[in-house]
């Protein structure tokens, strides 16, 4: 089921809800499925969540056709009093042992919580067979999300839907060459993204000279304060729920987007044309509107994201040209003390 970027925020936000076995996941009064299970490894910290399409009351694994896997970001170190054991895990195993690898380009081993991680979501394409998988993650959720899909044999790949993974510090120097390999494999093929917003001080490790897992998004954010910036609160979004970004990775998210909307409605019109009757009139109406529509808004935001950055440079330009005229100006007014101002314009019009 396709989603907007602003939908997305909403469901990797459910994460840090008290979620339970059974409940329903509805973004924007729009159900996406159930938790039918919950991952809350004390030895490691990881927390996650398995949402399958249908009700796990009712639903049998290999009926599954649809997952998505949410992986929770660290408890906050202001809960140190309250929840001593899970701070220590995240920050004292896990964070802050990362923080030092990425700065320092690479580390012995992987922390205990990327490796859970990485046992979950291939645990979890076992079990359901017949599904397509797609990940989310937040801050040590998208550190976890980083390595679980860099770690995934190959035999998975294809059923990889989208992995989306904001405000995490880039973790591709701590992998091996393997899974560096599994994750440019996979960024090639424009299924990961990785959204970070520079006002927050945890996603370390980016620049042009780095590789990264995932297409890169650079957002543009409001500031706000420190905390709701790290839990996103700063991302812009258009009256479509598109993010606001000059990132050239939106066009390719663009593309994933449009990809995906139109599998989607093949597989409606395979199902209208074999439910015995056919497909009709109006369902092929229907789906053509659907189909333009789709096809529209996503040459809109790769349009938009053109336009931007066009824009971006004409204003640098300008800012550039205005700077060259006040400097030209200054030299006039020192080298032609004698002349007066239309005698200084007429020599600058002949040159």
């Amino acid at each position: 089921m396709s989603m907007t970027d602003e939908e997305r925020i909403k469901m990797i936000s459910q994460s840090y809800m008290n979620l339970e076995v059974n409940k329903k996941i509805s973004v924007n009064r729009q159900t996406y499925g159930y938790v039918s299970k919950i991952i809350d490894n004390k030895k490691s910290g990881e927390k996650s969540f398995i949402i399958t399409d249908g009700n796990p009351k009712v639903q049998k694994p290999k009926e599954v056709k649809q997952i998505t896997i949410l992986y929770q970001g660290s408890i906050g170190i202001n809960k140190i009093l309250v929840n001593p054991g899970d701070v220590w895990r995240d920050w004292g195993v896990n964070n802050l042992p990362t923080a030092v690898q990425v700065i320092n380009a690479g580390g012995a081993t992987a922390m205990p919580q990327l490796k859970s991680a990485a046992h979950t979501l291939q645990e979890t394409m076992q079990m359901y067979p017949n599904a397509k998988v797609s990940v989310y993650g937040h801050s040590l959720g998208s550190m976890n999300g980083q390595y679980a899909i860099s770690d995934l044999p190959t035999a998975f790949h294809d059923r990889l839907e989208g992995v989306y993974l904001y405000q995490g510090p880039n973790i591709y120097s701590i992998l091996n060459p393997r899974q560096q390999a599994a994750a440019d494999k996979l960024t090639n093929e424009g299924k990961i993204f990785n959204f970070i917003d520079t006002r927050d001080l945890v996603p370390i490790g980016y620049s042009l000279t780095k590789k990264q897992v995932g297409t890169v998004i650079e957002v543009t954010s409001k500031k706000v304060k420190l905390g709701k910036q790290h839990m996103l609160g700063g991302y812009l979004f258009d009256q479509d729920g598109n993010l606001v970004t000059q990132s050239k990775g939106i066009i390719q998210l663009a593309k994933h987007q449009t990809s995906k909307e139109l599998d989607r409605l093949a597989e409606i019109h395979h199902q209208f044309s074999h439910s015995g009757k056919g497909i009709s009139s109006s369902q092929e109406i229907f789906l053509d509107a659907m189909q333009a529509k789709t096809i529209t808004l996503g040459y809109k935001q790769a349009i938009q994201s053109e336009i931007d950055t066009v824009v971006k440079w004409l204003n640098n330009e300008i800012e550039q040209a205005n700077l060259l005229w006040s400097q030209t100006k200054r030299d006039t007014n020192r080298w032609g003390e004698h002349l007066n101002d239309t005698e200084k314009m007429a020599i600058l019009a002949e040159n």
